[in-house]
């Protein structure tokens, strides 16, 4: 009897402790939908006071945009009736001077900013109306998979594991600087649609007739060419060997079976290793010519600038429709700062 007393006293107990379980995971249920209900609600809450809000102040909103729209429109057939045009010339800088390539655009961008016709004239040997053309200029990074795959393999090579460790493929391609991407565009911006080849000199010159690079690039070049012409008299060489060892195998074939089968084996090994330093130093000599071809330049042009410019897109550009929305915008700021001056009085009043 005592027996079943203790049964029926812990299935009691069992029946307690999972009626309290799902009391509080029906309670862990409520809980989560009530919060969604009420994150719901109060979005909705937010969305139809803003758009009372704009209805309250529709006439004042339409207002300010129009005199936006207004006052864009005075500008545009001021200063920008004229269309404007846009071409873009890749290039690849060498011997770490995309920084003075940065500079150089920069330099040239202020000129422009600050309308300095003269000194733009002068810069880019143009005509002061040329130079007058000249909206804009700005220069990237030329960035895909491909150039990222690239950079990383050049950063990586020099270091040890245990920094390569702290340094994977994705931290590079998402922190990796101006001077890790090989290629940049740089995009020039005017209302006359032929000048763009007129300026490419210019911006690279800007670079290529500073000393540092000049001497450098002269230093880098003539090693180069140096090792490759040790390169080609070794290639003679060991070609003029190959033929020795030819010939000597042939001439041993008229000597005795057993000294003939010596010679055959030592001069074929022979003629293997000749063979595989021959073809080592034709794929040496291969690599500093393409590391010359590309190393010319202090900067190489990828793909200049086109003869005859592209139209930029209208709407991003026309001053008319950026005032008809700076002018919603200011007047939407001014009646919100109203607003929220007007619930901190209450607030305030409240308060006391």
């Amino acid at each position: 009897m005592e027996n079943n007393k203790n049964s029926d006293k812990l299935n009691k107990e069992e029946e307690i402790d999972l009626g309290q379980l799902f009391k509080l995971i029906g309670g862990m249920f409520s809980r989560l939908y009530y919060g969604i209900y009420n994150f719901i609600k109060s979005i909705l809450m937010l969305f139809l006071s803003i758009v009372l809000f704009i209805r309250r102040n529709s006439v004042k909103l339409v207002i300010g945009s129009v005199v936006g729209l207004i006052l864009g429109s005075l500008n545009f057939y001021i200063k920008d009736a004229k269309p404007v045009y846009e071409s873009s010339m890749t290039v690849s800088p060498n011997f770490n001077s995309t920084l003075q390539l940065y500079k150089s655009i920069k330099y040239f961008n202020a000129l422009i900013s600050f309308d300095d016709v003269k000194m733009l004239s002068k810069e880019f040997n143009i005509t002061p109306e040329e130079a007058e053309s000249l909206k804009n200029i700005e220069i990237e990074p030329y960035d895909n998979s491909t150039q990222t795959f690239i950079s990383y393999k050049t950063f990586v090579k020099d270091l040890d594991t245990t920094l390569l460790e702290l340094v994977d493929y994705k931290r590079f391609s998402r922190e990796k600087d101006i001077e890790s991407f090989v290629s940049h565009v740089i995009t020039v911006e005017s209302d006359n649609r032929f000048i763009f080849p007129k300026l490419e000199n210019t911006i690279i010159t800007s670079v290529s007739n500073n000393l540092y690079y000049k001497n450098y690039k002269e230093v880098y070049n003539s090693s180069l060419k140096e090792q490759i012409v040790a390169y080609e008299r070794s290639i003679a060489a060991l070609d003029t060997l190959q033929r020795s060892y030819k010939e000597v195998l042939i001439s041993s074939k008229g000597e005795g079976a057993a000294n003939n089968i010596y010679m055959e084996a030592a001069y074929q090994q022979e003629t293997r290793d000749v063979f595989d330093k021959y073809i080592e130093a034709n794929s040496d000599l291969s690599e500093m010519k393409s590391l010359l071809a590309e190393n010319i330049e202090v900067v190489n042009i990828l793909s200049g600038f086109s003869p005859v410019g592209s139209k930029v897109g209208v709407v991003t550009r026309d001053s008319r429709v950026f005032g008809l929305v700076l002018g919603f915008l200011l007047v939407l700021l001014v009646l919100t700062l109203i607003e929220i001056n007007k619930w901190l009085v209450t607030f305030e009043k409240e308060k006391k």
